[in-house]
């Protein structure tokens, strides 16, 4: 149990009363004020013998691939030297008919020769179009790619999203060798009908010639 007091000469002498408080002196008018605070600054010096820090390009989010024919139509937007400032040096492009293996193991997909295309400035649009002739193309072959850049330092980004490609072929327009025989025995039987018409028409004429001479 808890006493608020204290011990004197062996004896318990309790603590004095708070003194009453008057409800209207904490009622205070402090009107309008405003608490402004600074929260100083700082300096960062680097040793001017270090090497600067280095940044890989910023990861492609927004790779696209479509067929256009038996050609593939990549798209997506251009990251930078450093994150997604300046640049980048080049791009490695892969591509793979197997999701998983693409996803799970980038390096082990089919290498898209890409010697011909340059990086350009970061924000902007990337077009690349090739055939890509390692991969047998039909009705119905679906291919995967996935793609990622480099700077001047050889550091590359983190691998992009995978973009689907999907090879759909109209079906082959059947003709039903009924219907075309059916339209030659019609064309015969008008070229003949004709030919008798005529041929009736002609001698019913020669018959009259003759008649009136």
């Amino acid at each position: 149990m808890y006493i608020p007091g204290y011990v004197k000469d062996g004896k318990i002498e309790l603590n004095p009363e708070k003194p009453p408080v008057n409800e209207e002196d904490l009622q205070l008018n402090l009107g309008s004020f405003s608490r402004t605070t600074s929260g100083g600054g700082f300096t960062v010096t680097l040793d001017p013998n270090a090497q600067p820090p280095r940044f890989p390009p910023c990861r492609i989010t927004d790779l696209d691939a479509e067929f256009k024919d038996y050609k593939v139509f990549l798209s997506w937007t251009a990251p930078g030297e450093d994150f997604d400032q300046g640049t980048a040096e080049s791009y490695e492009i892969r591509m793979s008919t197997n999701f998983q293996e693409l996803r799970n193991n980038f390096s082990a997909g089919l290498h898209v020769n890409t010697q011909g295309l340059s990086p350009k400035l970061a924000g902007s649009k990337e077009t690349f179009i090739f055939t890509p002739k390692e991969i047998p193309i039909g009705n119905g072959t679906i291919i995967y790619f996935a793609a990622r850049a480099k700077d001047t330092q050889s550091l590359s980004a983190d691998v992009s999203n995978i973009a689907q490609a999907s090879m759909i072929m109209a079906p082959p327009t059947v003709i039903d060798s009924i219907n075309i025989t059916t339209i030659v025995l019609a064309v015969t039987g008008s070229v003949a009908a004709i030919c008798i018409i005529a041929s009736t028409t002609l001698c019913i004429l020669k018959r009259k010639k003759c008649f009136s001479a």
